[in-house]
């Protein structure tokens, strides 16, 4: 995200005269901050140069703007490769973000086709993952996924319930996930498919029980 810093009367001045400027569009990013640097007013924070206790050359300086579903889905995709390029296991580095008083993830179902797993992934706690299978996803917390379902390169937000027999995304997911990657992490090239933000129920064929919420998946349908 964004931080951006200012003395309180100098914005005030700031957005009080981007108010009446005509073809403004009122954007912090877009109209506020470009006009202070336009001003020689502007200063940047170098993360290129920011260094982080435990980070390598991999990893160091991260960065992606998430403004678009695709950015978002792809940032998201970062974080569940073999050597991720944004590495979440630094402890030097902790996170502190507070996911609620969640408990572990549970895997449960092993046998008569039903197998409930996760590989490459990333699972939060308090996910559910009962007789079903997620490949190359980001599972966000208190995710329940039920019995026959697949679940591919997708985002998975917080809540979401998916009904058994479901495959998301809808398509035919083996002409569009991701290829595995290997201990380099090199990628082979893959279709482009634009992110779909599937809002109230995640519609997949042979879905028996309807899944609510809201998942993020390369997915041809809407």
């Amino acid at each position: 995200m964004g931080n951006y810093v200012f003395d309180a009367d100098v914005l005030v001045d700031a957005v009080t005269k981007d108010h009446d400027l005509e073809g403004s569009k009122h954007d912090m990013g877009g109209d506020i901050v470009p006009s202070f640097v336009s001003q020689g007013a502007g200063y940047v924070y170098d993360f290129q140069k920011n260094d982080v206790d435990g980070s390598t050359d991999r990893d160091r300086g991260y960065w992606r703007d998430v403004g678009t579903l695709d950015s978002y889905y792809d940032a998201h995709m970062d974080l569940v490769s073999i050597h991720p390029v944004f590495n979440l296991y630094n402890y030097e580095w902790p996170i502190y973000t507070h996911y609620g008083f969640f408990p572990p993830a549970k895997f449960v179902h092993g046998h008569h086709g039903r197998f409930g797993e996760a590989l490459n992934s990333a699972v939060s706690p308090g996910v559910v993952i009962s007789g079903a299978r997620v490949t190359g996803s980001v599972v966000g917390p208190a995710v329940r996924i039920h019995s026959y379902t697949e679940v591919n390169d997708s985002v998975i937000l917080d809540g979401v319930s998916i009904g058994r027999g479901c495959q998301v995304p809808q398509d035919d997911h083996r002409q569009g996930r991701r290829p595995a990657r290997g201990d380099d992490d090199r990628v082979r090239p893959r279709p482009r498919r634009r992110a779909r933000l599937h809002r109230h129920r995640v519609r997949s064929h042979g879905c028996r029980q309807g899944g609510e919420g809201r998942a993020l998946s390369r997915s041809a349908y809407g």
